[in-house]
């Protein structure tokens, strides 16, 4: 019963210090690392709500995103969306690369083999998008935006630790957009 209570308590104090952490650090909460580029949405605000329609509890469909200030010399864009809270490793739910630019971003349930880009298996063995997939509580979700001087040659069993490798060197900026899911308790009719 100790452990438990233990463990409990441990939980809550990391979590308050994480949540004390975001908010005094401006430059992650404003989602922004490097330059002017900028990825948004329209469907939630960065640090607001993931809308169910974007998780595995809806339609399980990409969001739209946007970008802006897309540096001089970018000839494509790479997004990897995670779930750092996963409880046992970072889960990715959404690798997708060589993005066109000139997109300034992406539609609702965006395809990349229509749009010419190219996309790998993530964590939950398929490919493209997964959304918010959570038995229970909240997590935080970050969609983070790579502008490249190059295209990337990766084949789509390529994993992230492969992305990253083939991005190093190219990136020229990047931007993140954060999300929080919530799984909503069923209500007893």
């Amino acid at each position: 019963m100790k452990r438990k209570m233990f463990l409990f308590y441990l939980r809550l104090l990391t979590t308050y210090f994480v949540v004390i952490g975001l908010l005094l650090i401006p430059s992650i909460l404003s989602g922004q690392e490097t330059t002017k580029l900028k990825l948004t949405s329209p469907v939630f605000e960065n640090m607001g709500d993931i809308p169910m329609k974007y998780s595995c509890d809806g339609g399980n469909v990409s969001p739209p995103l946007f970008w802006e200030g897309v540096p001089d010399g970018c000839v494509a864009m790479a997004i990897i969306m995670e779930d750092p809270d996963a409880p046992v490793k970072t889960m990715i739910h959404w690798m997708i690369w060589n993005i066109d630019p000139k997109f300034n971003g992406l539609e609702e349930d965006a395809l990349a083999g229509v749009i010419g880009a190219f996309s790998s298996k993530n964590d939950f063995d398929k490919y493209g998008y997964s959304g918010p997939c959570l038995k229970s509580g909240s997590h935080v979700y970050q969609f983070k935006l790579y502008a490249l001087s190059e295209k990337i040659d990766l084949k789509s069993d390529a994993t992230k630790s492969d992305l990253l490798a083939a991005m190093s060197g190219k990136t020229l900026a990047t931007s993140t957009l954060f999300g929080t899911y919530t799984k909503l308790k069923k209500t007893e009719p």
